[in-house]
């Protein structure tokens, strides 16, 4: 009997077998990428959350600072204000000289200056409250400042916490399709979890990084700064001046449409800038002498909201701050008989 060797060639993989494979692999590196992704992210969240507590305690310290601050301006502007009406009252003389010079300096100087300008009371003037107050009030936008920037983290925080949520359903996805058969349906499942996991990546690339976040340090100085900036922009009382001031227009409605109660039509404009310090005037353009025209409003004659500064600078940065159109600003006479 003859012995007969089998030299069959080996049995090659189907194709169904090959896609097979890669759906495993394709799936298996999914898996892999997100679980560093869900250890990332939630890393991240973690790290934002730690921003947020050290942004919350400043914020409480530097409030409690500012409020000492203030209550302390609040105590020698009541002290100025008792030694001025004793003050008034003496003839010139040794007894009034020594009154005045108990003041603080910024008391003393407003009651000079109201010898020869009695239509302001002393201790409204804009200088004074600026030299007095400007400091607490400062203080004080630093600890809002530091509050906001408390409840940013805490939106990065959730933004991470959220991401590693959604990458938990690619790691089910893809797992699941690690264990079925139908191709069909493990490519719909891989198919899936990549689409996923493209999308968290483009939205974690779009998320700021703990490690690269603003210092406390910073952010408090940036706020006082600005603060002490804009405190005489946002004190500045136009009808006390006899010159030209700038508006800046904010927002405007046509006469058909105005109700009587102008406030109430312009209530998110005046909301809006009155939380941050600004005094929304609101009432006819002819009031301002000169912005109708400069605004080239032709027949048209509106009902507007603005604020009035004292220079074109404060104009500028208060435009460029809020978004408002450099044609908003205009620089007018105010209407006597308004």
């Amino acid at each position: 009997m003859t012995d007969e060797v089998d030299d069959a060639a080996p049995v090659q993989p189907t194709k169904e077998k090959k896609d097979a494979d890669l759906l495993e692999i394709f799936g298996t590196v999914l898996l892999g990428i997100a679980a560093v992704l869900i250890a990332w992210s939630t890393y991240q969240g973690h790290l934002w959350g730690g921003v947020q507590d050290t942004r919350n305690t400043a914020s409480a310290l530097t409030s409690v600072e500012g409020a000492d601050s203030l209550g302390r301006s609040d105590a020698v502007s009541g002290l100025d204000q008792l030694l001025f009406v004793d003050w008034i009252v003496l003839p010139d003389g040794d007894e009034s000289d020594l009154l005045l010079s108990q003041m603080s300096g910024p008391g003393e100087a407003a009651a000079i200056d109201w010898l020869t300008n009695k239509e302001t009371r002393p201790f409204d003037a804009d200088t004074y409250v600026i030299e007095l107050y400007g400091d607490g009030i400062a203080i004080v936008d630093g600890a809002d400042a530091l509050f906001d920037a408390a409840s940013d983290a805490n939106g990065n925080s959730d933004n991470y916490t959220l991401a590693a949520t959604i990458v938990a359903l690619v790691l089910f996805l893809s797992g699941v399709s690690l264990v079925l058969k139908g191709k069909v349906t493990r490519t719909v499942l891989v198919s899936g979890s990549a689409v996923i996991l493209a999308g968290v990546l483009v939205f974690l690339i779009g998320l700021p990084l703990a490690g690269g976040a603003e210092a406390v340090d910073e952010i408090q100085i940036g706020a006082e700064q600005k603060s002490k900036a804009t405190l005489p922009a946002k004190l500045f009382n136009p009808f006390s001046v006899d010159t030209t001031v700038f508006a800046v227009y904010l927002d405007f409605i046509e006469r058909s449409a105005a109700s009587d109660n102008l406030s109430d039509d312009f209530a998110d404009v005046i909301e809006t800038y009155d939380s941050e310090g600004y005094t929304v005037f609101t009432g006819e353009l002819a009031c301002d002498i000169g912005a109708a025209e400069a605004l080239a409003l032709g027949d048209s004659d509106p009902l507007a909201a603005n604020i009035y500064v004292p220079t074109q600078e404060y104009a500028n940065a208060f435009a460029e701050e809020y978004d408002v159109p450099a044609e908003n600003i205009v620089e007018v006479e105010l209407s006597e008989s308004c």
